[in-house]
C-alpha cells in the first residue's frame, strides 16, 4: 500500500477503537487498484486513481462516511440503500460490521465500469 504520511496522521489521531475500521476502509482502495494515491483534501482522506473520480472517507461521532458515491446500476443500489445518506453518501455505523465487500464493489463499479458488481 502506497500510504500517505498525512492519512496514516489523521488516523493516528482518531480513537483508538476507530483507527482500525479507517485501515480495513483504507484497505479496500488499495485492493481494487494498485496505484491509489493517497492525500488529505478537505480534512479527510482521498483515495485517488489517475483520472479517476475520487473519494473521501472520515470518522465521526457515531459513523465513518464515505463520498461522494454516485447513483450506480440498480442492483447495487438495492444494496447500498441501507447505507445511503443524502444523495451521494455511504453512512457507516460504527456499532455495525463494515461492509467492505460492498463497498470493494462500490469502488470497482465506479473505478472500472464493465465489472460485474453484484454479489
Amino acid at each position: 500500500m502506497n500510504g500517505s504520511p498525512e492519512v496514516e496522521a489523521y488516523i493516528a489521531g482518531c480513537p483508538e477503537e476507530v483507527r482500525p475500521l479507517l485501515q480495513s476502509i483504507r484497505a479496500v482502495f488499495h485492493q481494487v487498484r494498485s496505484d491509489v494515491t493517497e492525500r488529505i483534501s478537505y480534512g479527510m482522506p482521498t483515495m485517488e486513481s489517475g483520472d479517476r473520480h475520487g473519494f473521501y472517507f472520515a470518522a465521526w461521532k457515531k459513523h465513518i462516511g464515505v463520498y461522494p458515491i454516485p447513483v450506480l446500476d440498480d442492483a447495487l443500489e438495492a444494496e447500498l440503500v441501507r447505507y445511503r445518506a443524502a444523495k451521494d453518501t455511504m453512512r457507516l455505523a460504527l456499532r455495525e460490521p463494515l461492509p467492505l465487500d460492498l463497498l470493494g464493489r462500490v469502488v470497482r463499479a465506479v473505478w472500472e465500469p464493465g465489472r460485474a458488481t453484484t454479489g
